[in-house]
């Protein structure tokens, strides 16, 4: 747009804010203006719902910085733009240590801005139509209580947090929310990505805190420890809280601006699964740098269940402090990070820390560029795909924040849980993740239903589940501390308290161990299908007595199968194929017939899954080589899957069958069943990283 044109719209104003009063907008005058002018020289873009691959940039800028924006040009960022053609940017705006990087007239601007790098990218995006968002930390904000030590958190020895604020403190009426507001219509934002939100909320015994509760509950005292009285309410005071906080600023920001697309980060995931009721315009969150594969296995099934649109960032880069600080990730390790997240129909970010002075080194342009055309390559049948049900592993909710002593954050939470994941996964089976909320609606849809890590369930939910197994359902409880909420329908009566005891279990002609607390039982009616025992092979004789440790059990039409002792734990543990198998031989009795079913091959995930445009496909991806070791920073390659074999039961004959993207045709064989159905089985030699089945039929004149 020409200067002049500009000029003319400014000598606008008077009859913007007229009509800007008239109507009650709560958006200002020249704010109003630099909309018209946006207006008119952007390109359209994509709403996040239907954006597939982004990149995400923050700095968390501070006191100490003094190049801000120094480098930042429009040539590096539009030649960045060009390259990778993402749908949106991330951008930085304010990081933990509270002070932003653009220049705020509302609370604190790092000393160190010599450009708006902001300025730059809302231009610069805005001509390519690609969506602009910003980093923005929310609870935690080092800068505020600097400025407003009467908002800081109070840990329960009386000190205040230096970094947290509190959510019962006026942060976000005055500092966030305004914040929010300006920069959102200064820079004509798309959307928010707040950070630092429900896992960087904590527990306050700050004096309005403490007075809320009382006045709330008519309680005298707070519970300051795990024992003491009250603690579960006083953990779930808080999650009410932050629950009023999210709501309320993403209201705010709604009513200034109902286009704005608004996040936070974590929220109604596995951090935090409760029902959504914060009217948030989609789920994110960035997984582990140093666990990425395996983080996002767990958060992007859960996020798969959720019914929003959702996206999942992997870091570009890990860091180890002193020892490793900030290695650069290959691009054939982001792929592989990618296609987890793909294959569950997610969309992808990936995220990088710009130099301090704003400039996007080539080397970051060309790995991302790689990671998105590998990702553009599978968009079409990956994007928005949906679960075709088959095993449904329970993420007990009320378990989690049972036992979780935190607000939302839920480190070292799931590792059973995880283990049931990984065994299923390496078992050959396509697994959904759901939490209460989710799966009661849906019971009816899966043939079988695991619960691993729940000793804690709802009496109406448990309920559900029972009634779910009296109609014909399958229950697999795969760990000791599932069995509580069960133990009457189990077919046997426990011998005691659970007790720690040396217990080995066999599969594959080997041995492992399975050391914590088992169940003690004896039969009832119950079937034994598993045993144990507490000599190791070295000490093994003959007539060594073995103890029951799985058994099966009919509820009305349905069956319970479970196991006694910490087996999930283990494999969790140890990823022993002794274990893997001996759940597996749990999984083959409560479920002979999957709808599909990989076979041989432990290091590939299968998903089974119905494209946006309604085609069933499989999805499988290739964990060889995957980082889970900090020592192993930098995967630069991929080792080759070897073969897998699929069993798949299609309504239809297929006339052909290909792995996508590579257009591979597969040989396969097809028997009718007696039901209508055909019977496939076929062989995949090799999945480089991600691999798409897809049946193809004939057409229908």
């Amino acid at each position: 747009m020409s200067t002049s044109v500009r000029k003319k719209l400014c000598a606008l104003a008077p009859l913007f804010c007229a009509t800007s009063i008239l109507f009650r907008s709560p958006m200002p005058a020249t704010a109003a203006i630099t909309e018209v002018v946006n207006m008119l020289e952007s390109k359209p873009k994509k709403v996040r719902a239907n954006s597939f691959f982004g990149v995400h940039f923050d700095l968390h800028a501070s006191a100490a910085d003094k190049v801000l924006g120094s480098e930042a040009t429009a040539e590096n960022i539009g030649s960045f733009l060009d390259a990778v053609a993402p749908d949106f940017v991330q951008y930085d705006c304010k990081g933990h240590p509270g002070y932003t990087s653009y220049p705020t007239k509302v609370g604190s601007a790092s000393p160190g801005i010599v450009r708006d790098a902001l300025r730059l990218w809302s231009e610069e995006t805005r001509k390519r139509g690609v969506g602009l968002y910003i980093h923005y930390s929310g609870v935690m904000d080092a800068a505020a209580i600097q400025n407003h030590p009467e908002w800081a958190r109070v840990d329960e020895k009386g000190n205040p947090d230096a970094e947290v604020t509190s959510l019962f403190s006026d942060y976000a009426k005055d500092l966030m929310i305004p914040q929010l507001k300006e920069v959102t219509g200064e820079y004509s934002l798309d959307g928010v990505w707040v950070d630092g939100d429900c896992w960087g909320a904590k527990l306050d015994y700050g004096t309005t805190a403490v007075e809320t509760w009382k006045a709330q509950t008519g309680y005298a005292d707070v519970p300051r420890n795990p024992n003491d009285p009250h603690w579960q309410e006083w953990k779930q005071f808080h999650r009410k809280a932050f629950d009023h906080y999210l709501a309320n600023w993403v209201d705010e920001l709604h009513k200034f601006n109902p286009q704005l697309q608004l996040c936070s980060n974590w929220a109604y995931t596995p951090h935090m699964p409760v029902p959504i009721t914060a009217n948030v315009d989609f789920l994110s969150g960035d997984f582990s740098a140093k666990e990425s594969v395996d983080r996002a296995r767990f958060e992007a099934r859960y996020l798969d269940s959720s019914g929003m649109p959702w996206d999942l960032m992997a870091w570009g880069f890990n860091s180890y402090g002193s020892g490793a600080p900030h290695q650069m990730k290959h691009p054939e390790q982001l792929k592989q990070e990618a296609a987890v997240v793909m294959a569950l129909g997610g969309g992808m970010q990936v995220y990088y820390q710009p130099t301090r002075s704003g400039y996007i080194p080539d080397a970051v342009t060309t790995t991302v560029k790689q990671v998105a055309d590998f990702c553009r390559q599978r968009q079409q049948i990956s994007h928005k795909s949906k679960s075709v049900p088959q095993v449904a592993l329970l993420l007990s909710t009320a378990s989690y924040l049972h036992r979780s002593n935190s607000v939302y954050s839920p480190h070292g939470q799931y590792t059973a849980l995880e283990g049931a994941l990984h065994a299923l996964l390496e078992l050959g089976y396509s697994v959904d993740l759901l939490s209460e909320h989710q799966l009661e609606p849906r019971l009816q849809d899966y043939p079988v239903v695991v619960i691993a890590q729940a000793a804690v369930l709802e009496e109406g939910f448990r309920e559900k589940v029972r009634q779910y197994v009296r109609g014909g359902g399958t229950l697999v409880l795969l760990d000791r501390e599932s069995l509580e909420p069960f133990k009457a329908d189990l077919g046997v009566e426990f011998q005691g308290k659970p007790a720690s005891a040396p217990a080995y279990i066999t599969a594959l002609d080997l041995f492992a161990t399975v050391p914590g607390e088992w169940q003690n039982f004896s039969q009832v009616s119950a079937e034994v299908i598993m045993r144990r025992t507490a000599l190791h092979a070295s000490a093994l004789t003959a007539d060594a007595v073995t103890e029951p440790a799985a058994t099966s059990t009919t509820l009305g039409s349905g069956n319970i199968f479970a196991a006694y002792g910490p087996v999930t734990q283990a494999h969790f543990n140890s990823h022993n194929p002794v274990i893997r198998t001996w759940i597996g031989n749990i999984m083959e009795k409560a479920f002979p017939q999957p709808k599909a079913r990989l076979l041989g091959n432990p290091n590939v995930d299968m998903s089974l899954r119905k494209s946006a445009d309604g085609r069933e496909t499989v999805h499988l991806v290739n964990l060889s080589g995957a980082q889970r070791a900090e020592r192993f920073a930098v995967i630069d390659q991929i080792p080759g899957s070897g073969k897998v074999s699929l069993a798949w039961t299609l309504s239809t004959r297929p006339e052909s069958i290909r792995l996508l993207p590579q257009g591979t045709s597969l040989d396969f064989s097809c028997e009718p069943n007696t039901d209508g159905t055909y019977s496939v089985q076929l062989e995949v030699e090799n999945v480089p990283i991600h691999g798409i089945v897809v049946p193809e039929f004939h057409s229908v004149e």
